[in-house]
């Protein structure tokens, strides 16, 4: 029954993509329909344009998480290197990305200066490795719903970041609305009814905690330098980083532990495993190309919001 998950969970990622793709064509209806002249008509269009991108990212990253899952437990009695199959992803976004500034179409991507790249754009790809590592290390050890449920602090950590960075403005109706949204986490958490794995649960906050910092880190990349509007030119920029920052803790933990695994034994089911972790990187791709696709067509905060909603 194990072949089954995948065929269904492509099934899914399919479906939904199909639903999103129609969304998007409804929304460039309305744009020729109405122009642009026309005030009302453009909040509908951005309004369309908002949620067509959140269920895309909704779609995918639900997509992602029930993959990595099905990888790290249940293939083969579960392939647990999460590491090894996050440095996969890296790795294939790195490729992706110098592969599209090799067409015709790509933007040419000029040199940042070192203030930037060495305070944004680095920390941008140590976080995005980083918060896949936890993320995947989390949902081995707890269940999805507690994963997702904690995961969705993302919103608080990104509050505050935003307030500290000057990205957002403090504002005390909102303050509450956060706080109120923490409150309502961590009860959810309480009644979920599952046990709870410290070591899943510290995963899921680290994960959480670098992916807020990811999100404020791309918006304040979009502000300081004019060519990373690009949605493209931003991910070209860092995905070198979120690779080598990954490889050096894919060698030391888990490449002695895989070289004595069935796995390394087996051409076969190495084979699968480097197919199937590839596969996931083309979908870790398209998880963070909406990811930043979404902060160019709202804030950071309320980005968050709308998605959490």
């Amino acid at each position: 029954m194990e072949g089954y998950y995948v065929y269904i969970f492509l099934g899914i990622f399919l479906v939904l993509s199909i639903l999103i793709y129609a969304n998007l064509l409804i929304v460039q209806f309305f744009g020729l329909r109405f122009g642009t002249d026309d005030k009302g008509a453009d909040r509908i269009m951005q309004g369309m344009l908002v949620t067509s991108v959140a269920f895309m990212w909704y779609a995918i990253s639900l997509s992602f998480t029930l993959y990595n899952k099905w990888l790290l437990q249940q293939w083969h009695l579960g392939f647990h290197f999460p590491i090894m199959i996050t440095t996969v992803h890296m790795i294939m976004k790195y490729f992706i990305t110098r592969m599209w500034a090799l067409t015709p179409e790509a933007e040419e991507v000029p040199n940042i200066p070192w203030k930037i790249l060495s305070s944004i754009v680095i920390p941008i790809g140590v976080c995005t490795s980083a918060d896949i590592v936890f993320s995947n290390i989390a949902i081995y050890y707890l269940p999805l719903s507690m994963y997702t449920t904690i995961k969705g602090a993302t919103l608080i950590f990104t509050y505050f970041l935003g307030v500290v960075c000057q990205l957002e403005e403090f504002q005390w109706p909102l303050c509450t609305a956060v706080v109120c949204i923490a409150a309502g986490l961590g009860l959810a958490v309480a009644n979920t009814g599952d046990s709870l794995n410290v070591f899943g649960m510290l995963s899921v906050l680290a994960a959480t905690a670098m992916s807020a910092v990811r999100w404020v880190l791309m918006q304040l990349l979009a502000v300081k330098d004019e060519h990373s509007s690009s949605v493209m030119v931003t991910l070209y920029r860092f995905s070198p980083y979120s690779a080598i920052s990954i490889i050096p803790f894919a060698l030391g933990f888990e490449a002695p532990s895989l070289a004595h695994s069935s796995f390394a034994h087996s051409s076969v089911l190495l084979t699968q495993a480097l197919l199937y972790s590839i596969f996931g990187g083309v979908v870790s791709f398209l998880l963070i190309l909406v990811e930043v696709k979404l902060l160019r067509v709202t804030s950071s905060l309320l980005s968050l919001i709308h998605i959490s909603e």
